[in-house]
């Protein structure tokens, strides 16, 4: 693993397996995922096993913000209505050479899941060394990019994606009244012309 700066150490693996394993539970038995996931959850998992990483990983990523961010953590989701961690979304992965990710729906770009104006954090976890490592961070709006769009995971599910080194950096992010901002203002909706203001 790369030595990234930004570290979470000792994760309670117990609770992230508990909350991760509820998650699948749901999702495997109530909504088959395995057969209407892709219209629904971005990059279809190929069997149970695979959806429960994808649910761990994600875990991890989310219970290590919080804790980084000293903020409550519910375990509750996924759901695209809500957010993960202090009104930010986490994206989570294993691997180390992943950039930050948003979903299309139905993987087009006007059929869009994820929430322009929210801020998108990536996290490296490390299932074996139980920790998550906070790479960088960015808006919804900057990945709705023309040049961000693409077949990135080889699986005919195309997203938008930023790679690591166009992130922003996680020490420009803070907490205020449990909400997740910027410490400075990087970038405007305005940057982009394919951001339109979400309803709600």
């Amino acid at each position: 693993m790369r030595a990234y700066q930004n570290v979470v150490n000792d994760l309670d693996m117990w609770s992230i397996f508990d909350i991760a394993f509820g998650r699948f539970w749901r999702q495997y038995t109530k909504e088959n995922i395995l057969r209407d996931g892709p219209e629904a959850y971005g990059n279809p998992p190929s069997s149970p096993k695979e959806m429960f990483k994808m649910h761990f990983e994600g875990v991890m990523g989310e219970f290590a913000d919080a804790k980084f961010f000293n903020l409550y953590y519910d375990g509750n989701g996924p759901n695209p209505d809500r957010t993960d961690v202090g009104e930010a979304q986490i994206r989570s992965t294993g691997n180390e050479n992943n950039g930050l990710f948003y979903k299309g729906l139905l993987g087009t770009k006007k059929d869009l899941k994820d929430k322009p104006d929210r801020i998108y954090i990536l996290n490296i976890v490390d299932k074996n060394e139980h920790c998550s490592y906070l790479i960088g961070y960015a808006f919804g709006y900057e990945l709705l990019k023309e040049e961000n769009w693409g077949d990135h995971f080889g699986k005919n599910r195309p997203c938008y994606r930023l790679t690591q080194e166009k992130l922003h950096p996680i020490e420009n992010l803070t907490v205020v009244d449990g909400v997740i901002v910027e410490k400075t203002p990087i970038s405007t909706p305005k940057q982009t012309s394919l951001w339109e203001e979400p309803e709600y």
